[in-house]
């Protein structure tokens, strides 16, 4: 059973993605693992502190890849050390990078990896690649192939690349 939060989407998104849309304090108590997915807002900051940790069902394992901000970091370790979450894995943290005494690092139930645990040898080459390319792409006054988004961005990068050239 694959249940889900989000207070954003609609009920056909839920149905597509194939997962039951219920409010977050529901998906606390009866998940085994709580993946997190969202972005910081005024609203989600600190979403899950002391007693939204507290809801979570006794063993659960957390996950965090998205925002160090929506989680109350003294909570959760506590959550850990006194056993009622049965382990987590961190890919955001604060302060980002860890200091070597941060009392994360003396969980043994807690996986902590750089913000970047995607990241693998292929994907980095192909990021390198691509940034030398657009590189000699601008050097040479053209738009970046990849990476330039924002068409406004687009628009004055673009005439600045024109009026470079000779």
């Amino acid at each position: 059973r694959v249940i889900a939060y989000d207070p954003f989407q609609d009920a056909a998104a839920f149905v597509d993605a194939g997962a039951e849309r219920v409010e977050l304090d529901e998906l606390l108590a009866a998940s085994d693992v709580v993946s997190l997915h969202m972005t910081v807002t005024a609203g989600t900051r600190g979403m899950l502190d002391a007693g939204r940790l507290d809801r979570m069902k006794r063993g659960a394992l957390f996950v965090n890849t998205a925002r160090a901000a929506l989680v109350d970091q003294p909570a959760l370790i506590d959550a850990l050390r006194d056993g009622r979450l049965g382990g987590a894995a961190l890919d955001v943290m604060e302060p980002e990078p860890l200091p070597d005494d941060s009392p994360l690092l003396e969980i043994e139930r807690l996986i902590v990896t750089p913000h970047h645990a995607g990241t693998t040898a292929r994907t980095r080459a192909r990021t390198l690649r691509q940034a030398a390319a657009n590189l000699v792409r601008e050097v040479g006054g053209e738009l970046p192939e990849v990476g330039l988004c924002n068409p406004a961005v687009r628009e004055r990068f673009g005439s600045r690349c024109a009026s470079a050239r000779p």
